[in-house]
C-alpha cells in the first residue's frame, strides 16, 4: 500500500473549487462588479460604526456593543445616506415600471423572503405607482435597520 501525503491530490481540486467559488461570488454581485476588500477602502465613520478598527492599532477583539454615537452615525450618517440614494437610483433603473418587483427583489436579496401582506400594505402607499429615489432610499433604510436584517451576536 502506498502512503499518501496530506497535500497530494489537492492541485487537481483547487482550480475547480476556485472557479466555482468565483462564479458563485460573481452571481451575487450585479453586473459582475469587482468586489472591493475593506482594507483598501478609506476608513470613514460608517466603517468605524460597523466595527472596523483603526489599522495602526493592534486590536485583539472587536467590541460587540455599539456606543450611542456609533449607533446614531450608523443609522443617520451622511455616508449611509449617500449609499442608500445610490442604491435607490440603481433599483429604480432596474425596475422602472414595477415597484412591486422592486420590493420583492429587495426583500429576497436582503431578508431571503418575500414581503408579507401586512408589510406590503405599509410599503405600497409610501412608494406609490411611480416611486422617486427618496422614497426608495427610505424604504431601503427601513429594511437595513430592521432587527431581521441586523446581525446580532
Amino acid at each position: 500500500m502506498q502512503a499518501v501525503s496530506v497535500g497530494q491530490g489537492m492541485e487537481q481540486c483547487e482550480p475547480a473549487v476556485a472557479v466555482a467559488a468565483r462564479e458563485r461570488l460573481a452571481m451575487s454581485v450585479p453586473d459582475r462588479m469587482s468586489m472591493v476588500r475593506a482594507s483598501l477602502m478609506k476608513n470613514d465613520s460608517l466603517l468605524k460604526a460597523l466595527g472596523r478598527p483603526v489599522r495602526d492599532q493592534i486590536v485583539a477583539m472587536r467590541p460587540q456593543v455599539l456606543t450611542t454615537l456609533e449607533a446614531i452615525q450608523l443609522s443617520n450618517g451622511p455616508e449611509l445616506t449617500v449609499l442608500l440614494r445610490s442604491g435607490a437610483e440603481r433599483l429604480l433603473a432596474q425596475f422602472p415600471e414595477s415597484p412591486k418587483e422592486l420590493v420583492k427583489y429587495v426583500y429576497e436579496f436582503a431578508l431571503s423572503r418575500e414581503p408579507t401582506n401586512a408589510e406590503w400594505s405599509v410599503i405600497e402607499p409610501v412608494l406609490g405607482k411611480r416611486p422617486c429615489s427618496t422614497a426608495v432610499a427610505d424604504f431601503l433604510w427601513s429594511i437595513f435597520l430592521s432587527p431581521e436584517f441586523m446581525f446580532v451576536r
